[in-house]
């Protein structure tokens, strides 16, 4: 079978299939609302799940843009999902990041204070002593092992250092108009001349790499969420692995 039969004939039966019954079973997880790994965890896999759902009415639309931007937002949502599985405080880390991305914008608005788009958070917050509260309660977090994390740092305690340095990356080249992937979709060339297109269909190669990644993201995570809860549902994720499996094995 040839990759396109690939792609509409296995990848893409496989993945309605899977986000059917992530969708039917998330109703059967029952969860301690007390337990704040419980809650990020659950917060996270729904993440995980609309995005991959989202992300499929564009493919059964074929439509192709904008997949790999949810594509980069599911793998930074499954690399927070990991964290938080394994470690019980991680949910401390992702509030470190928030308090920092609010002193950024404290920050700003100290250095820019005629941004008639910051203009809401200079005239109703107190800069000086916010950016002081925040800068403390970044500190106490720190001194207690708990540091906010860039993206790259996010990723490696996942384990997933190999699929930020490959998947993650080519997807980052789309999502910030690298000139290749602008002219990649863009352009078609006939000899000498070309012409400006809109809708290209992307190719095969592209679609499998999209498409393995978003069924592995989307399996794995559900058979975790359910080991992790104890919920005994996981075994239909396990039939779908195996299934993904079987696929890969006409193109890797």
């Amino acid at each position: 079978m040839d990759k396109r039969g690939i792609v509409d004939n296995d990848l893409i039966p496989l993945l309605l299939q899977v986000r059917d019954d992530a969708i039917r079973d998330i109703s059967l997880l029952t969860f301690d609302k007390q337990h704040p790994q419980h809650l990020y965890a659950i917060c996270l896999y729904a993440t995980i799940l609309e995005i991959a759902y989202e992300s499929l009415l564009l493919v059964e639309k074929r439509r192709f843009t904008t997949l790999p931007t949810l594509m980069r937002s599911l793998l930074e949502a499954y690399a927070d999902f990991l964290n938080t599985l394994e470690k019980p405080e991680y949910f401390k880390n992702m509030y470190a990041s928030f308090l920092k991305q609010k002193l950024d914008l404290v920050r700003k608005a100290k250095k820019n204070p005629d941004n008639p788009y910051l203009k809401d958070v200079v005239e109703s917050v107190d800069l000086k002593q916010a950016q002081t509260n925040l800068e403390s309660e970044i500190e106490r977090l720190k001194d207690s092992g708990h540091s906010p994390l860039n993206v790259t740092e996010r990723f490696s305690k996942a384990g997933l250092s190999n699929e930020y340095q490959s998947v993650y990356w080519l997807l980052c080249l789309n999502t910030h108009n690298n000139v290749y992937d602008l002219e990649n979709r863009h352009i078609e060339k006939t000899g000498d001349d070309y012409a400006v297109a809109l809708f290209k269909e992307n190719s095969p190669d592209d679609l499998i790499r999209y498409f393995d990644t978003l069924a592995a993201t989307l399996i794995d995570s559900s058979i975790r969420i359910y080991d992790f809860l104890a919920t005994k549902t996981s075994h239909r994720f396990d039939r779908h692995l195996k299934a993904l499996n079987a696929i890969r094995s006409n193109y890797r």
